[in-house]
């Protein structure tokens, strides 16, 4: 007997990003109630739950165990086992993972064929009112978190996967260790 799956354009990318590196260029946007928006250029290597990154000149990392933040102004690298939430902070696409569970998920195509996935929490009150995923030839291109009193938006840019894994791990010899593990 043959069993077909059929699995969401969320499940086929959250799947993707647990076996392949994926890699791309972004902004990140931070909008307070009534406030202009904060926007920032970064970039990401991220594969599963494991990411590096780097921002304002700030560089984080998560191997899986270790979460490392790297604060250039101080000269300071700072080790620390993460909470959960501190890492879906860290990492929009690990926040959305987290709420595929909680949310009633929704997905529609576009004109262009991108995919968008909307998700709303489920009957629990939270302080995300919904998460907005596009999915675009298969790749993860935007998406936008929006809560009570602030959008936090991710801008993905020439996103790609690539075929060998960095370390995910920040080494910065001579500088300030601050191992809170």
């Amino acid at each position: 007997m043959i069993l077909f799956v059929l699995l969401s354009a969320l499940s086929t990318l959250l799947s993707s990003l647990e076996t392949h590196i994926l890699q791309s260029d972004f902004s990140l946007s931070v909008q307070e109630q009534g406030q202009t928006p904060l926007t920032t250029p970064g970039k990401v290597t991220m594969q599963g739950e494991s990411f590096i990154g780097q921002s304002r000149g700030y560089e984080v990392a998560y191997d899986g165990v270790t979460f490392y933040l790297y604060d250039p102004d101080a000269d300071e690298l700072m080790l620390s086992q993460p909470r959960k939430e501190t890492l879906m902070e860290s990492n929009p696409l690990l926040f959305v993972k987290y709420m595929q569970e909680v949310c009633t998920v929704r997905e529609t195509t576009a004109k262009d064929g991108t995919i968008i996935v909307t998700m709303v929490p489920k009957g629990v009150p939270m302080e995300t009112a919904h998460v907005i995923l596009k999915i675009k030839k298969d790749m993860p291109s935007f998406v936008e978190i929006k809560e009570s009193k602030r959008t936090t938006t991710l801008r993905l840019k020439n996103p790609h996967y690539i075929s060998t894994a960095p370390a995910f791990k920040i080494s910065k010899p001579g500088v300030y260790i601050n191992d809170l593990r």
